[in-house]
């Protein structure tokens, strides 16, 4: 009996030693599976790093031409402006269907909010031309919302004033770009103050104004183009190929976003 019981516990100690052998295997492989993993990620991230570095961040100090272009900030610019420690830039092309989409939540086909869609470049109206419960400015008679660039929630409700398509695809398409939000961080951007007709307002990003534009047909690239400046409460300003004029609030035209960049 005693050799018999002798053999069962030296089978059940084979066997749990095995199984701890297998564990330690297994536990050793998890290991080594996560440290690849980590070592993968640390790969991508490093990838991701240096990819980002690449992005020209720094505009060089020197006296640039009105209408040049540029690179910065992984996008294509032409100087709106040559300041003696910063320059004005406006995007060299108009936002695109998907960029103006996303934040005014509407599709290119819907007519109340859209114009011409050619390509790239999408048309977008300063204010629809149907009331939408007056967020945005809406014009038809007497029933309308001015024109403002960023409204308050009081002057929306009280004031009857209404944000403007181009103000939202703008904001939004600013505040979701990696590059120009990491510009903002290491202090290359300049918020600048502008009046859209009504009020002056502050901020990292604007549209054109009508006086930068004004007789100069180097920016006539992508046109016509809604400037920032309402003329009055039921008229806009469009630049088209050197000139600006006041169209009705509804016409549709291209967006081209403008930021101020400090040299060196």
């Amino acid at each position: 009996m005693n050799r018999k019981g002798f053999i069962a516990t030296s089978i059940i100690y084979a066997f749990f030693l095995m199984f701890l052998m297998m564990m330690v295997i297994i536990l050793a492989r998890s290991v080594n599976n996560r440290i690849l993993v980590d070592a993968v990620k640390d790969d991508v991230r490093d990838a991701m790093e240096e990819q980002d570095s690449f992005i020209n961040l720094i505009l060089e100090d020197k006296a640039y031409t009105v209408g040049e272009i540029i690179s910065y900030a992984g996008e294509t610019w032409q100087v709106l402006q040559n300041k003696t420690d910063s320059a004005v830039l406006i995007l060299n092309r108009g936002l695109t269907q998907t960029e103006i989409e996303t934040y005014i939540r509407a599709y290119a086909g819907d007519t109340i909010y859209f114009g011409t869609c050619a390509g790239e470049n999408c048309q977008v109206r300063y204010c629809i031309t149907e009331d939408k419960g007056g967020e945005y400015c809406y014009l038809n008679g007497s029933a309308y919302r001015m024109p403002m660039w960023s409204p308050t929630v009081d002057e929306i409700q009280t004031q009857n004033y209404g944000q403007t398509l181009p103000s939202i695809s703008t904001n939004g398409w600013f505040q979701n770009h990696q590059h120009l939000q990491r510009a903002i961080t290491e202090g290359k951007l300049i918020e600048m103050t502008f009046n859209d007709g009504f009020k002056n307002t502050t901020s990292y990003v604007r549209l054109p104004l009508s006086t930068e534009v004004s007789g100069n047909t180097t920016f006539a690239s992508t046109t016509p183009f809604h400037t920032v400046n309402a003329a009055s409460a039921n008229q806009i300003n469009l630049y088209n190929n050197g000139t600006v004029s006041a169209s009705a609030t509804t016409t549709p035209a291209y967006v081209r976003p403008v930021i101020e960049v400090i040299k060196g």
